[in-house]
């Protein structure tokens, strides 16, 4: 047994650093999520919207914030791992039982690599997939919100910039009557519209929802102007702009960040910096989840009876340290005149530095973190004498 793990002290490695993981997942991306979770209760509440279509939207914004949790996660759980481990004094009786700390880091390479592989498979193929099912998923909602918001009788505001009064509307044909509309899109100008029928339609190619009026007529007063242009119509179209909070909810758009890996690539051989960068996004967050995995353990290893509960609080301490460093390389490796991808493998080159020589003195029988040097002044006794403090 000398040296190496046995398979039960493997299985049980594997099994507390996996619940862990599993548990700081779910936690950190509930955190992340809980101002989503409250503006999705309220679409189902409020807006009238299908719960399992606002589920499926939720579903789909998951991998978005498992990129950013899946490092943390990692972290805590092998910080829950090796920390019982050394606050119950399990650690000292496998190194006394001959159990190298090489041994012992092997469940935690294999886990880190794993994890690491997760995390660049959801930032290369899932994440870009959920966002083209994120827009499918949003014109849908898109289409119930507005069949649901105009009810008769009731002014509704929410079509961004649009008031919509409906006096009537039959829910067999979908036919609307005596209909107002007052467009306050546009600064220069505010049109009233006056409707005696119309109803709402998509617009498959366009993936838009509008509203189609007709026989009515539309008052258009100019600010400044004291005069009012007004027109006649036999039909008019307004697009309803109904999915714009529920966008906002999912954060997707045409950025290097949703492309499948066909476009990217593309984008790579046509020279395009953005997606250069989003490359070296992917892969430093991926090979972030090995080097927090590693850091772990020369965390854990200076925990005591005391410091069971520690782990959370680090984890998250490093995790903000961790993309305090990103978001400052992010900003000035382009002003030191280097591409931004070098700002983005800084944080990983601080932490990766940081537990390779945590983990050399444990290798060495010496306290992974090396003690500060200085030391406290000594008291003044009531004598005159020193007192060591």
């Amino acid at each position: 047994m000398a040296d190496r793990l046995g398979k039960t002290l493997r299985g049980y490695l594997a099994r507390e650093i996996t619940v862990g993981f599993a548990g700081g997942l779910a936690l950190f991306t509930f955190i992340l999520l809980t101002a989503r979770i409250i503006e999705m209760v309220d679409l189902v509440l409020s807006r009238g919207l299908p719960a399992l279509a606002v589920a499926r939207l939720f579903a789909l914004i998951l991998p978005t914030f498992l990129e950013l949790t899946t490092p943390v996660a990692a972290l805590l759980a092998v910080l829950v791992a090796f920390g019982r481990f050394a606050s119950d004094g399990e650690m000292v009786a496998m190194r006394a039982a001959g159990i190298s700390w090489g041994a012992l880091l092997q469940p935690v390479v294999r886990f880190g690599v794993a994890t690491a592989l997760a995390t660049l498979v959801v930032a290369t193929f899932v994440r870009p997939w959920a966002n083209r099912a994120i827009t499918d998923t949003v014109y849908e909602l898109a289409k119930a919100k507005a069949t649901a918001a105009l009810r008769p009788r009731v002014f509704n505001s929410d079509f961004g910039g649009i008031v919509i009064y409906v006096a009537s509307a039959s829910p067999a044909s979908g036919e609307l009557g005596g209909i107002l509309v007052a467009d306050e899109r546009d600064e220069a100008s505010r049109t009233t519209v006056f409707a005696a029928r119309g109803r709402v339609f998509a617009d498959e190619p366009q993936r838009r929802v509008r509203l189609q009026l007709r026989d009515g007529t539309t008052v258009t007063r100019h600010p400044g102007a004291d005069s009012y242009d007004v027109t006649s119509f036999a039909s008019l179209e307004v697009s309803l702009d109904v999915a714009r909070e529920i966008r906002a909810l999912s954060s997707a758009g045409p950025r290097p960040s949703d492309m499948p890996l066909d476009e990217l690539a593309a984008a790579l051989r046509d020279g395009e910096s953005e997606a250069a960068t989003e490359v070296h996004r992917k892969l430093a967050f991926a090979v972030a989840a090995l080097v927090f995995s590693l850091l772990g353990v020369p965390l854990a290893a200076t925990a005591s009876k005391t410091a069971r509960g520690r782990g959370l609080v680090i984890s998250i301490g490093a995790a903000f340290f961790y993309y305090l460093l990103l978001s400052a390389g992010v900003v000035l490796a382009p002003a030191a005149g280097l591409p931004t991808g070098v700002g983005l493998w800084l944080p990983n080159l601080v932490f990766a530095v940081v537990a390779a020589r945590a983990l050399r003195r444990l290798a060495r029988d010496l306290p992974p973190f090396p003690r500060p040097a200085f030391t406290l002044p000594a008291q003044l006794g009531t004598d005159g004498s020193e007192k060591a403090t």
